[in-house]
């Protein structure tokens, strides 16, 4: 017949929906907001978890890089290929004799090479005894 019906749709695709090779999903990162390094075995260090997918069809070889900054911007840490050991030492050369950095807090940049997630930004706080 002579009818046409012709109809769009719009879909809204956020990060969360986006398919990753190697992480299922952004949500799948898990990032520690605090950091009190007083060997209680709790939120001793600063720690980036994630969950691989499953069904990803290659080998996932992630790679962590960590740069922490105060809050002037100074970077106070930085690491290559990072194993969740960060808890809170100043860095070399830092003003006063303390092992660990000041409580207050601070930001942080976590790229997962290999991951196909963007950097992750975000603020830490670090606790310590003063």
């Amino acid at each position: 017949n002579s009818c046409v019906r012709v109809q769009d749709i719009m879909i809204n695709i956020n990060d969360d929906c986006i398919d990753y090779p190697c992480i299922r999903s952004f949500s799948d990162v898990r990032i520690t907001k605090l950091v009190t390094p007083n060997n209680d075995g709790i939120h001793d260090f600063f720690e980036v978890h994630f969950e691989t997918n499953p069904d990803a069809n290659r080998v996932c070889e992630i790679r962590m890089d960590i740069v922490i900054f105060n809050r002037w911007g100074n970077k106070v840490f930085e690491a290559k290929d990072y194993q969740n050991d960060w808890s809170g030492a100043a860095p070399s050369g830092a003003l006063g004799s303390s092992p660990t950095l000041p409580a207050g807090s601070y930001y942080y940049v976590v790229t997962l090479r290999n991951s196909g997630i963007n950097p992750i930004q975000g603020y830490i706080y670090l606790g310590v005894e003063e």
